[in-house]
């Protein structure tokens, strides 16, 4: 085993994990790629978020298909529910969507990260029928950014108080 992945500097629960197993040549922006080689970082790749052409369009703004490369840090976010910092749950679906969401930019921004470096976001929904209202949040939140998008309706969550739970992945070169 080698040594534990590494950690945010101020959130020490967020772990920062690198895809490649090839080191970065400290100071200079490359990568290196075999014994005494080295090539060019190729710098900030963005994700290609796609839809085939012969599956069915997305249902709204989402899209079938996230990409990026394998060289990117990866966040893996824990399905963040409507708790309060003090503690206390919102009673209604809408104030705990937006809850969920401002918790899940909370530790996007932990790890120097915002919605656009969002590569798929699942969301679990104990109400029946608010797939509506969960993705009109859900884009006014993430504006015209389509990551990879699961919305699934499940009879219970943690706490028979939360009606929602957001979880997501991440990348960022």
């Amino acid at each position: 085993m080698g040594p534990p992945p590494p950690v945010h500097e101020t959130h020490p629960r967020i772990v920062l994990e690198r895809l490649s197993p090839r080191p970065v040549v400290a100071g200079r922006g490359r990568q290196a790629t075999g014994p005494g080689k080295r090539r060019p970082s190729r710098g900030y790749a963005m994700p290609r978020f796609f839809n085939p052409p012969d599956v069915a369009a997305p249902a709204s703004r989402y899209s079938h298909g996230a990409e990026h490369a394998a060289s990117a840090r990866r966040l893996v976010i824990s399905g963040q529910v409507a708790v309060r910092a003090d503690g206390s749950v919102p009673e209604t679906l809408e104030d705990q969507v937006e809850l969920c969401l401002d918790n899940l930019e909370r530790v996007l921004a932990g790890a120097s990260m915002g919605v656009g470096d969002i590569l798929k976001i699942n969301v679990f929904c104990t109400r029946p029928g608010s797939v509506r209202a969960v993705r009109a949040a859900r884009e006014r939140r993430l504006g015209t950014h389509a990551p990879a998008s699961t919305y699934l309706e499940v009879a219970g969550l943690a706490d028979p108080r939360f009606l929602v739970e957001i979880e997501a992945e991440a990348v960022r070169d």
